[in-house]
């Protein structure tokens, strides 16, 4: 039996109908490896080193602030922005 032509507007019937709700709704599947440890203990790493010049220099604060004559939330700004 020979197709008929499909007219602009119509639709195929013999189409298979999939049920999209399931597919969009699916969980990923993720691998775990022991890896991640490493980028973890990096990450902590770089977060640790970051952190360090804003501590060290928050204790001295008060002393900057009167050396150089400003107030004490611009040097904290400093320190933060580093």
């Amino acid at each position: 039996m020979a197709e008929e032509p499909i007219v602009s507007g119509q639709k195929r019937n013999d189409t298979v109908k999939t049920d999209r709700s399931t597919e969009l709704h699916e969980e990923p599947n993720y691998q775990v490896t022991p890896y991640r440890w490493l980028i973890l203990i990096c990450y902590m790493g770089c977060v640790f080193n970051n952190s360090l010049v804003p501590n060290t220099f928050t204790p001295i604060a008060t002393d900057v602030a009167s050396v150089y004559d400003v107030n004490i939330l611009w040097v904290n700004m400093c320190a933060i922005s580093f």
